[in-house]
């Protein structure tokens, strides 16, 4: 699919349509997973109305809110990230 057609919804089911012809169920599955948060805030956008600020908004609130450890929003990957390099303790 052309970057200029399409919304990101549309690129990741042909993205991961293609790749999993080569990839484990566990792994379509951890990726259909994956993807479901981008499509969530970003996966209306067209691909050639994506902007920069977009994907940084979304990494913020990633960061900030897409996970949640030990049932309290907000320490979840941007703390984990920040304090250990991305890597668990």
């Amino acid at each position: 699919m052309p970057f200029d057609v399409g919304t990101l919804d549309e690129w990741l089911d042909e993205w991961l349509g293609r790749k999993a012809e080569d990839l484990e169920e566990s792994t379509v599955y951890s990726y259909t997973m994956t993807t479901a948060r981008l499509r969530g805030m970003l996966g209306h956008i067209r691909l050639q109305d994506l902007a920069e600020d977009d994907v940084e908004a979304w990494m913020k609130w990633a960061l900030r809110e897409g996970r949640v450890r030990g049932g309290k929003a907000g320490t979840g990957l941007g703390g984990v990230a920040r304090r250990s390099g991305g890597r668990r303790p």
